[in-house]
């Protein structure tokens, strides 16, 4: 007898501090993030906080910055690094 194993894609969720993202009306959004070395990710709202499909394991700076993005939207002065 042999099992097969499916895997499946794991979505790793990082709550946010700032933002109630249960029931957002903007959860499912994507938001298009050039990295420090012009490297092209995706932040998503999701239930249960952000995603990122960068490489980092803990809330990365992508995150952050759509967090304050959203927290402020009419600072000038930032930019989604």
């Amino acid at each position: 007898m042999s099992i097969s194993v499916i895997a499946q894609d794991i979505i790793l969720a990082h709550r946010s501090e700032i933002i109630e993202t249960r029931g957002h009306h903007m959860v499912g959004v994507r938001w298009p993030v050039i990295g420090s070395r012009g490297d092209k990710y995706h932040v998503e709202m999701v239930e249960y906080g952000f995603t990122c499909d960068c490489i980092a394991y803990a809330k990365c700076k992508h995150i952050k910055g759509v967090e304050r993005l959203l927290a402020d939207p009419l600072d000038e002065n930032q930019k989604l690094v």
